[in-house]
């Protein structure tokens, strides 16, 4: 008995420790290439929208410019899902990045023939879109194929931290490629990140998908047949559709709202100046990346989802702050802890939805997440011009969105016992 149970303990005690996610050289290769992705991405949509302005003198026609990227992305990120589960995902970011690079290096030399014309810009920025319809399914459902479950919250937390600096820094190299050099060296800047990109994801080894042999022909009856099973396999699941139509909710009544409000709250509620708005923009971004540094410190691994839920509704009270804020010091503690708790509760529910999905359906379910927070947004933001002219205070609509979020989210608390307990 004693030499069993000795035996036992022994085993125990011998059982490997996940690698440290900064030793694990897939990880390590894809948080890199995300570094230089994220930081093209963000360069890029600056650069382009100077050139409509500036270059161009179209200031009014931007709109249709990123329109272009974005319609073709939203319209086909359900495939980009499809595809994720059915070939190799770093292979798919790869080839999305590379082509990328091709459509810098070509913008590149036709500025300097003098041919990138308003027409051909427009469709370079649907060929943008739809690649990357495919890179963020792709880049949304890796993760979990490279890492332990245990490590989980910690890498989305990386991940996360990474996209954040990526939208901070991206500008700013813009604007120092614009300042210091010309548009044909900003474009080749652009195409240089987007190829290192490209080249560090060929060290990621995640393996493709593979289907038992009689799943095989219907799986891959019809692209179609595809993205329906993926939407039925959330449907019938109260778990999964309730942390899917949550993230609706708040990329809708929290997220839209919050990135017309400091703008809105700078020139109406202060009435203030352009370093008001940097103060308030610095607050939320430095929010954010505290707030992704130490959840992935924290590395929840019990209990995700409630955490999750749990975050979310601190970040409705301190949306709430900012509709009660008057002055500059409170809008910036306000937009300090919504960035922090924006944070907390991104990082977790991702982390909760990924570590519960069957493997083979991670793409089509991270792809309508993704949908969520990318379609929903600009929509938001649409409506919210239109409320405030109809004599509606920011005030009273950063209150009521945050209001209408957390009544949703207690109520889901309530009603799904899956969130409390997973």
């Amino acid at each position: 008995m004693n030499e069993s149970l000795s035996k036992e303990m022994s085993v125990t005690q011998e059982k490997p420790s996940p690698t440290p996610l900064l030793k694990n050289r897939s990880f390590l290769m894809l948080i890199i290439s995300i570094i230089f992705s994220s930081l093209a991405t963000s360069t890029y949509l600056m650069i382009e929208t100077w050139y409509v302005s500036k270059h161009l003198q179209m200031p009014s026609m931007l709109g249709y410019v990123l329109m272009a990227t974005a319609i073709p992305r939203l319209l086909l990120m359900s495939v980009g899902g499809v595809v994720a589960d059915r070939f190799k995902r770093s292979l798919i970011m790869f080839y999305s990045d590379f082509f990328r690079f091709v459509l810098l290096l070509a913008m590149t030399f036709l500025f300097l023939s003098d041919q990138l014309t308003f027409t051909i810009l427009i469709i370079f920025a649907l060929l943008f879109g739809v690649l990357e319809s495919f890179y963020w399914p792709a880049a949304s459902s890796i993760i979990p194929t490279i890492v332990p479950d245990s490590q989980l919250g910690a890498a989305n937390s990386y991940n996360f931290t990474i996209q954040q600096v990526g939208v901070l820094v991206g500008p700013v190299i813009a604007g120092m490629s614009l300042t210091w050099g010309s548009y044909d060296w900003s474009f080749g800047l652009i195409s240089v990140m987007l190829l290192l990109g490209s080249v560090f994801l060929l060290g990621v080894r995640d393996q493709p998908q593979q289907s038992a042999p009689d799943e095989v022909s219907e799986e891959k009856q019809s692209m179609l047949a595809e993205i329906k099973e993926g939407f039925l396999y959330i449907k019938e699941d109260r778990f999964k559709f309730s942390i899917l139509l949550t993230n609706a909710i708040s990329v809708f009544f929290l997220v839209g709202p919050l990135s017309i409000a400091i703008p809105t709250f700078v020139t109406e509620t202060l009435n203030g100046t352009a370093m008001d708005f940097t103060y308030l923009e610095i607050s939320l971004t430095a929010g954010s990346l505290i707030g992704a540094i130490v959840i992935g410190m924290i590395n929840i691994t019990k209990q995700r989802a409630m955490w999750s839920y749990i975050f979310m509704l601190f970040f409705c009270f301190s949306m709430m702050g900012l509709g009660f804020a008057k002055e500059l010091i409170p809008a910036i503690i306000a937009l300090l802890f919504t960035g922090i708790f924006s944070s907390f509760a991104n990082t977790t529910m991702v982390t909760a939805l990924q570590s519960i999905i069957d493997m083979d359906k991670m793409g089509r379910v991270m792809s309508l997440f993704t949908m969520a927070s990318t379609g929903l947004v600009p929509i938001s933001q649409g409506f919210i011009p239109m409320i405030l002219n109809k004599g509606v205070s920011l005030s009273h609509l950063l209150i009521a969105g945050s209001s209408i979020t957390c009544v949703f989210l207690i109520s889901v608390l309530l009603l799904v016992k899956t969130i409390r307990s997973q």
